[in-house]
């Protein structure tokens, strides 16, 4: 079976004529009957019935339509793969990425995974920090890209000589041990337990709103740390994002309460004179949000 007897076939089903499909290919309408025609004997099926109004699908022509599609957009999307892993093949030399203490610390092995086998010949370089530290290394090199987790609106005042892009999105909820006195909680009687005085904040950098536990506490992205905490006073939850509570804490000691109308976000900064092409980082996103998104 060839593969233009696939796409003939298919755009035959689109158009539902011969004569169409001839001059949207670009050859002759007897070209495309013998394609058909082997494709039909190829498959030991009737594909299609002629009329006076032009062609119609049989029942098998509509099920040959459906992976027949799947061929044609996994080929595309082979072709869009293998010009990718060409072009990024070809990078050598260091990517130094500046990226948030959660970030870091939750999804390294996955953006290692993902950045080494899109790019072999990179070599990548991490360091960890907070906000207002990251921000300046962006700013002051522009071989230095950044990725960072934010709540909200932390992403507001972002520096001219920086650009942004949000990478993924997902919900903040929160969390809380199973023999803490929310635990049994309906969502309405929620609302009246939970104060800012309870809470162990993880947040991605330290000019977040909610980075606190309480008065006695220092700013920490520890999960560790966290989920100790949580285990240890009943009277604690914690405000995360989802993605983080279902890879690192949801476990038979950590339960899940609520989700907010909160959002936590991912962002990928680089400087807008950066050295490394906008295709290059458009794609880098791309990857990224697929690592996060899994």
């Amino acid at each position: 079976m060839k593969l233009e007897w696939i796409r003939c076939f298919d755009e035959v089903a689109q158009s539902g004529s011969i004569s169409r499909t001839a001059q949207n290919l670009f050859i002759t309408q007897p070209a495309v009957t013998k394609m058909i025609h082997s494709l039909e004997t190829e498959l030991d099926e009737t594909l299609l019935i002629r009329t006076s109004s032009g062609v119609q699908l049989t029942e098998q022509g509509h099920i040959f339509l459906t992976f027949c599609r799947q061929v044609l957009n996994s080929y595309e999307a082979y072709l869009s793969e293998k010009n990718f892993y060409k072009e990024t093949s070809a990078y050598e030399g260091m990517l130094e990425l500046v990226v948030s203490s959660l970030l870091l610390q939750t999804y390294y092995d996955e953006i290692v995974q993902r950045i080494t086998h899109c790019f072999p010949h990179l070599k990548i370089r991490f360091t960890e920090a907070d906000i207002s530290t990251y921000e300046k290394l962006v700013v002051e090199d522009a071989k230095i890209c950044g990725l960072i987790m934010t709540f909200d609106d932390a992403r507001k005042n972002v520096h001219p000589m920086i650009l942004s892009h949000e990478l993924y999105t997902c919900p903040i909820v929160l969390c809380a041990s199973r023999t803490s006195k929310y635990a049994s909680k309906k969502s309405e009687q929620l609302e009246q337990l939970l104060t800012s005085d309870h809470m162990v904040a993880i947040a991605g950098g330290k000019q977040n709103t909610y980075t606190y536990y309480d008065a006695h506490d220092s700013y920490t992205t520890n999960l560790d740390i966290v989920r100790k905490r949580l285990l240890y006073s009943e009277d604690s939850y914690v405000l995360m994002a989802e993605n983080i509570a279902y890879k690192k804490l949801i476990d038979k000691d950590i339960i899940l309460l609520k989700e907010t109308d909160r959002k936590a976000q991912i962002h990928f900064l680089y400087h807008q004179n950066t050295a490394y092409p906008p295709k290059f980082l458009t794609r880098f996103a791309q990857e990224l949000k697929a690592v996060i998104a899994q």
